[in-house]
This record gives C-alpha cells, sequence and structure tokens, in this order.
C-alpha cells in the first residue's frame, strides 16, 4: 500500500510506577525511532502519519498521541527528539479508566489530530462502553473523533485474532479485523 509499518513493543509492568515510566518510555522511544529512521525505509514524513495502538497501546496511543510534551523536563525520555505528535489516531479496544493514569483529555494538544474509536460489541476485556465514554470525551473537548463498533467482535477480533484456550491465535479471515484494515488503508489514501 506505499506505507512503512513500525511495530515496536513494550514492557507492561503496571504494578510499580517504575513499570509505567518504563512503558512510557519504550512506547514513545519507539515512536520517535520509527519517526528518525521512517525516510531511510522510503517513509515520507509529509504525509500523514498514523499511529495504531491496540487494548494498552490504544490507550497510549491516544495520549501520547495527543500529550504535546511527554517529558518537558527531559528526566525520563533520553532518545531521540521531540518528535511532532500523528496526524492520525486508530485507538483499537481501550481500556481507557482502568491503567493507573486517568483519562484525562482537558490537558491535551494536538488538536488537529483526527482520531477513530474502535470497539468489539462483545469485547469482555475491555467493554465498548469504555470506548464509546471516551469517544463522548474526546468530543467534547473538541476533537475530530469517530466510533466504530464492530459487531460480534470480542477484543482480539479487530487485530486479526481469536482467543483458543487463553492463546492469540492469528485469524486472518476474521472480518472485523479485516474491517480495520480497510479503515487505516483508507485513511493512508486519504480518503
Amino acid at each position: 500500500a506505499g506505507a512503512v509499518v513500525f511495530a515496536p513493543n513494550y514492557r507492561t509492568d503496571l504494578s510499580s510506577e517504575q513499570g509505567v515510566v518504563d512503558l512510557v518510555r519504550d512506547a514513545e522511544c519507539g515512536y520517535r525511532y520509527a519517526r528518525t529512521v521512517a525516510p531511510d525505509h522510503g517513509g515520507d514524513l509529509d504525509r500523514p502519519l498514523i499511529w495504531v495502538g491496540w487494548s494498552l497501546g490504544a490507550v497510549f496511543a491516544v495520549q501520547a498521541g495527543l500529550e504535546e510534551s511527554l517529558d518537558p523536563t527531559g528526566q525520563f525520555l533520553s532518545c531521540f527528539a521531540e518528535a511532532p505528535r500523528p496526524d492520525i489516531i486508530f485507538a483499537i479496544s481501550g481500556c481507557y479508566y482502568e491503567v493507573g493514569q486517568p483519562f484525562d483529555p482537558e490537558k491535551w494538544g494536538n488538536p488537529e489530530a483526527q482520531i477513530t474509536v474502535i470497539a468489539g460489541q462483545d469485547d469482555t476485556v475491555c467493554p465498548a462502553s469504555q470506548s464509546e465514554q471516551a469517544t463522548e470525551e474526546l468530543a467534547a473537548r473538541g476533537y475530530d473523533v469517530d466510533f466504530v463498533m464492530l459487531e460480534g467482535a470480542d477484543h482480539f477480533a479487530p487485530v486479526l485474532h481469536h482467543s483458543v484456550n487463553e492463546e492469540m491465535v492469528v485469524a486472518p479471515d476474521e472480518p472485523a479485523g479485516n474491517h480495520v484494515l480497510q479503515l487505516i488503508t483508507a485513511a493512508l489514501d486519504g480518503s
């Protein structure tokens, strides 16, 4: 599709303050690294930059994608230079009200970001009601936000997976996941 895709990972120990700092550092440094090296791989930073997050990654994609300066003191993030926030954010199956830090759109910037919040109707891990509430809060703060409910989809279906015996199993024909891919591809194309 003419896109350069980076898929960084991060530590997920949320049981301590240091664990949360490590998560933010890993995810933000991954984002900054991707922006730094994208041109070396054919990426055109004049095109819209899209940040996609799923589950806990959805929460971070929204919070960090809209926070103009994550670490103004420079105490925690010593990786690469500050980077402009993404143009488009896809937040898939997020648990916005369960991760220690409050969901607080009042203090955020990046007002030009286009945000799509996606939820599975049958998600029991991160109920769709959380995504609906987050969408309402973002819209109330003036953000350009759309909400997409995926009928019959659980937590894993939007990312082309199923849960089998508590293991994630790839499901390339999953309709919900293919719908999400179509939304992302349309955003890449500017439609």
